[in-house]
């Protein structure tokens, strides 16, 4: 017999303890070298004006598992269900699908989409391909969740895939290059600032809502958790092959986020010998313009220039990061630099 519980949301300790379930089956199968954590998030969430939070526990045949269930006002027909973890049990995790899905029939929703830790400011998506990641930030888990999701009868909504680009560059060209391209344009490019001062982030908490908010999965956040979390991606930024362009009144008008690959160096320090992390390698995350300057090939000009400064830093390989398999830009950019598909993920959905 499959025990469900509905956690007290507004207790600390099951909150805790709703975060503990997830550790305990990460440290148990995680290939990662990084510490697996996802032990924040829900306070964005809970006890939220417009939002419903449910937070749920699966225990059975000595496995647990666990799920958060969220729905938002402003899309009342739609249930979220993030925060999954689950071990290797087709009761435990189909009862624990079940339970959630329940609630969402409850709050009224029509359908329910995950995984996703409440919106995409967080982690979601599932690696369709390995149960370890290429990077820092990189979704991954055990890959029996997909089974587990697919058996209960979710199917994709969208997916994405990581690609290593070529080693010869689509056009070489050297940063004071791009810069006086970008300038006959009355824009600048420049690398993107080392330290996070407030001025800045509420530029950036503002060019990246006008960027997404036509994304029908985008929830807005607050300033400060926004703050939070650039603060966190701050610390794996590779500041050398990250770049922003900005107007004349110093705004961003389009920007491309390169990731550090931590695994390389924890492999350069002698801390992994997984001959995965041998090569040095650099990570394309984000890239971004705003809506008033798309269609200007200013994200091209910007892979561009960081494939050439990466290649006069002495990177082996480049990978652009979760990119939207049906999207425009995403589908273009393989035309030009001939990507090779590494890893795929998988949004998906269920209908109630």
């Amino acid at each position: 017999m499959i025990d469900i519980t509905l956690l007290d949301k507004q207790n600390q300790d099951a909150i805790a303890d709703f975060y503990a379930i997830g550790s305990a089956i990460r440290k148990s199968l995680s290939a990662a070298e990084l510490n697996w954590t996802d032990d924040y998030g829900l306070e964005q969430f809970i006890q939220k004006e417009g939002i419903e939070v449910e937070l749920i526990r699966a225990k059975g045949n000595g496995h647990l598992g666990r799920i958060a269930v969220i729905r938002f006002d402003n899309q009342p027909d739609l249930g979220i269900l993030g925060w999954y973890e689950c071990g290797d049990d087709d009761a435990v995790s189909q009862a624990l699908l079940e339970a959630a899905t329940k609630q969402c029939r409850a709050w009224g929703c029509k359908k329910v989409i995950g995984p996703m830790n409440g919106s995409t400011w967080n982690a979601y998506r599932f690696n369709l391909t390995a149960d370890k990641p290429l990077l820092p930030g990189d979704p991954y888990q055990p890959l029996y969740y997909v089974r587990q999701w697919r058996d209960f009868g979710f199917t994709d909504k969208a997916v994405y895939q990581s690609d290593l680009a070529p080693s010869d560059l689509f056009q070489p060209m050297t940063l004071e290059e791009g810069k006086e391209l970008a300038k006959q344009f009355n824009l600048s490019v420049d690398y993107y600032p080392a330290d996070n001062q407030p001025d800045f982030l509420k530029k950036m908490y503002q060019f990246y809502h006008d960027c997404f908010s036509m994304n029908p999965l985008f929830q807005s956040i607050s300033q400060d958790d926004f703050d939070r979390l650039s603060d966190q991606f701050a610390k794996i930024l590779n500041r050398d092959c990250s770049l922003i362009v900005r107007d004349r009144e110093n705004k961003p008008v389009s920007v491309l986020l390169a990731y550090r690959d931590v695994y390389h160096e924890l492999y350069a320090a002698g801390k992994t010998t997984d001959p995965d992390h041998q090569k040095k390698r650099l990570f394309i995350k984000t890239i971004a313009t705003h809506p008033d300057y798309q269609g200007k090939q200013i994200g091209t000009l910007l892979v561009n220039l960081t494939q050439n400064l990466a290649k006069e830093a002495g990177y082996e390989e480049i990978y652009h990061m979760l990119m939207y398999k049906d999207n425009l830009s995403a589908t273009k950019g393989k035309e030009k630099f001939v990507t090779k598909k590494v890893r795929e993920y998988a949004l998906m959905e269920k209908s109630l």
